[in-house]
């Protein structure tokens, strides 16, 4: 049953003595049965209208005191654009959809209900369509000489038939220094399209693209993992940057196609990232492509006057540095 709001209830308290009032003191002619039985009447009308009125009235206080309360909420958002943006996603659901059929209105409490359950868990929606510019547009924020670790699950066409996205990535790479991480999953068991918009046949066609991506990218290290030789439980397509932010796309789990992109800063998600790169870190890849010693000399200064350890490039140094950093294991 539902609960009568206090306001609500003292209208319905302030009418009782209303009634009794207009019923039992209300001057009539004791002698006229017609007057007891109008009396009656209207006692019964006027306690009704008082009734109407004050809940009407009531509904209009409790009303602005709801739109207050939103206000001082909305004021305390430090950004004004974002203000207005909550006070526009306010007004237009009560405008179009709060009285609207009971689909529309069902379909609209769902969207509001995934938008809060992604804000919970600290992730901020990407729809599919513009996930590839958005994600493309991290790079420029990765700091000066910082790290970006990437996984790309199944076809690479999604990401990188875009241009802007390989400008993105090879600006980081060749100009700012930020070292690039990236592991390529790959199963025979999906259909994976190459960033060319052709299928890949097999493993090695794969890897053929991934080694033409490698050099586009200005990537430090790419690795080449085979998921149905490892034992992976999961795919996931993630992006750590300067191990703070995290981007991913979330994807099908039978056809690897992606759904839309999450972003989230910090909390138990990043660790959740970081943890899975540490499974892929222990996953002996099936190919490998490095930056020669020459172009990371070039576009890495820290690591001008380092010597590779023996039989290792400096690639490799770079790769146990970023993971290190990012995976907390040595």
């Amino acid at each position: 049953m539902p609960q009568l709001s206090t306001p609500t209830l003292i209208v319905v308290f302030l009418s009782i003595p209303f009634f009794i009032a207009t019923e039992f003191c209300f001057p009539v002619d004791p002698g006229d049965p017609l007057a007891k039985r109008k009396r009656h009447f209207w006692s019964i009308v006027l306690t009704i209208l008082f009734e109407t009125l004050s809940i009407s009235i009531t509904s209009s206080f409790e009303t602005q005191e709801r739109v207050d309360n939103v206000s001082s909420i909305f004021a305390q958002l430090t950004s004004q654009d974002i203000r207005l943006d909550f006070q526009q996603l306010f007004v237009q659901y009560h405008t179009n959809f709060d009285h609207a059929q009971p689909v529309l209105k069902g379909w609209a409490t769902t969207a509001l209900g995934q938008l809060v359950s992604d804000m919970k868990n600290g992730y901020i929606a990407i729809p599919r369509e513009s996930a590839a510019k958005q994600i493309g547009s991290v790079y420029q924020f990765a700091k000066v000489g910082g790290s970006i670790v990437a996984t790309n699950v199944g076809s690479t066409y999604f990401y990188f038939n875009n241009q802007d996205y390989i400008d993105a990535n090879n600006d980081a790479g060749c100009r700012k220094q930020v070292a690039v991480v990236r592991f390529y999953l790959y199963s025979k068991t999906k259909s994976i399209i190459l960033h060319d918009n052709k299928p890949a046949a097999s493993i090695n066609d794969f890897v053929k693209d991934v080694e033409k991506l490698h050099r586009l990218l200005c990537s430090a290290y790419s690795s080449v993992i085979d998921v149905d030789a490892s034992d992976l439980a999961h795919s996931y397509d993630e992006l750590i940057m300067d191990n703070q932010f995290l981007a991913k796309t979330e994807i099908s789990e039978n056809t690897w196609e992606p759904i839309r992109a999450l972003a989230a800063e910090g909390g138990p998600e990043l660790k959740a990232a970081q943890d899975y790169l540490l499974t892929l870190r222990g996953i002996h890849p099936f190919r490998v492509f490095k930056m020669s010693d020459v172009e990371v000399k070039r576009y890495f200064h820290k690591y001008e006057h380092i010597t590779p350890e023996p039989n290792h490039v400096l690639a490799d140094r770079i790769y146990s540095d970023v993971m290190s950093q990012v995976t907390g294991s040595p």
